[in-house]
């Protein structure tokens, strides 16, 4: 069994089809058949059964997809290392939305700084979305509002934010001493769209207290809720770091609730098969300097 095996194995993974992955590889189908059947030879395990000319993957193929893939990964990755990953190399860096506006962007500008020459790429997504990217290898690391639920990724704390409740100022609520989540439940709402870590943490934040969430607008860009807050569309729960990154307008009212549920611990996370280069090391440190500044 060799990388190239493996590598092999990968692809037709994620094409579910022989000629598709030969097709990828610049291979022919008989090779790549044959490399399959090497792999399965070799663990005495079938990786995927062909019925009726249709691939399926066996649950022996889905065991050895993911570390199939971190070790391509890691030897990649190595490889890069040893022949000057800082010069020629690049990093692949998710962010969800509330960390993607107040901290990746200081993050990317120092990082490179210190590599001039390296690629940096970056994408801002939901949390759900960036979880199946670090399973998939499509990312490096991933800046996340909240912590992972897959046990196969590995996290380091940043720091924390918190939930701020954001109305208009002629909200009755504006003027109340004391707003408890049933006051929120029983108002429009408005959140962010599913799969993100915003909606996450408030569909938890209701059910912790028997309540249903039942949005009135849903939206994955902070700037849309703010607007939609402002038009008086509904109220939202909001990360206070987002308010203070696009400024409060006259006609809103912020209110801080006095729940430490409230706040949220947030982390930079990657896959526990990553080989973690000395520059990688050096993107994580770099990443929990800036947490403590953006997040303090």
């Amino acid at each position: 069994m060799t990388i190239r095996h493996l590598k092999i194995f990968i692809t037709v993974y994620q094409k579910e089809s022989i000629t598709k992955a030969a097709e990828a590889l610049h291979m022919t189908q008989p090779t790549v058949t044959r490399a399959i059947q090497e792999l399965e030879e070799h663990y005495a395990r079938q990786l995927f059964e062909r019925i009726h000319r249709k691939l399926y993957i066996t649950e022996a193929g889905k065991r050895l997809y993911p570390q199939a893939l971190h070790i391509a990964a890691a030897l990649d990755q190595m490889e890069k290392d040893m022949t000057g990953w800082d010069e020629s190399g690049s990093l692949r860096i998710g962010a969800g939305t509330t960390l993607g506006c107040v901290l990746l962007p200081r993050v990317l500008s120092e990082f490179q700084k210190i590599h001039p020459l390296l690629t940096l790429r970056s994408i801002v997504t939901d949390k759900t979305h960036l979880q199946s990217m670090l399973l998939h290898n499509e990312i490096d690391f991933a800046l996340i509002e909240g912590a992972p639920e897959e046990p196969s990724l590995k996290k380091v704390y940043i720091g924390k934010d918190r939930m701020i409740l954001l109305l208009p100022k002629s909200h009755p609520l504006s003027i109340k001493d004391e707003i408890t989540i049933q006051d929120i439940s029983e108002q429009p709402i408005i959140v962010s769209e599913e799969g993100s870590a915003s909606r996450t943490f408030m569909e938890n934040l209701f059910s912790i207290h028997g309540l249903r969430l039942t949005p009135v607008m849903e939206s994955g860009s902070m700037p849309a809720i703010l607007q939609a807050v402002q038009a008086g569309i509904g109220i939202a729960l909001i990360p206070e770091k987002i308010v203070a990154l696009f400024g409060k307008k006259d006609s809103l009212t912020e209110r801080n609730l006095p729940y430490e549920l409230l706040v949220r611990e947030n982390h930079i996370v990657w896959h526990e098969n990553k080989y973690i280069s000395k520059s990688l090391r050096e993107f994580i440190e770099l990443v929990r300097e800036c947490g403590a500044k953006a997040l303090a």
